[in-house]
């Protein structure tokens, strides 16, 4: 269930836009005056490791919101194309070792894993051409 606050900006969203624009107003200035408050506030002082901590998360937590957002516009407003099916999804952990890093198994894994998505991504035409090619070129 919604909070009351919500129920009430929907509310006087619907019933009173005027109203709700010079809310959103109001609301825009004072987050602006409070961040460059604690802007101020931060270069002033000296940090702790704590609050350095704290802003890191804040950074973080604020970044990743943001590309939560940007792949959820991306998602609904890009049209669905072969090469963008996937789009949503991230192509791959950064905790993942690199190539350069990876034992011979691994490295072997990987490259399958690689092949095997490269393939994917290719449509059906593509996909049986070079077979279909091979197989011509040995017949004559």
């Amino acid at each position: 269930m919604a909070s009351t606050s919500t129920l009430y900006r929907k509310r006087l969203k619907e019933e009173r836009p005027e109203d709700y624009a010079r809310y959103l107003e109001r609301q825009r200035v004072q987050s602006k005056k409070r961040l460059e408050e604690e802007k101020r506030r931060l270069q002033e002082e000296t940090l702790t490791t704590a609050q350095i901590n704290m802003i890191e998360e804040r950074k973080k937590k604020k970044r990743e919101c943001a590309r939560a957002y940007y792949l959820k516009k991306k998602a609904a407003l890009g049209r669905q194309t072969r090469n963008s099916k996937k789009a949503g999804v991230p192509t791959s952990s950064k905790l993942e070792k690199r190539p350069r890093d990876m034992t011979e198994e691994e490295l072997r894994a990987y490259k399958a894993r690689e092949r095997k998505r490269q393939r994917d991504s290719r449509s059906s035409q593509k996909k049986t051409a070079g077979s279909t090619f091979v197989l011509f070129c040995c017949c004559f």
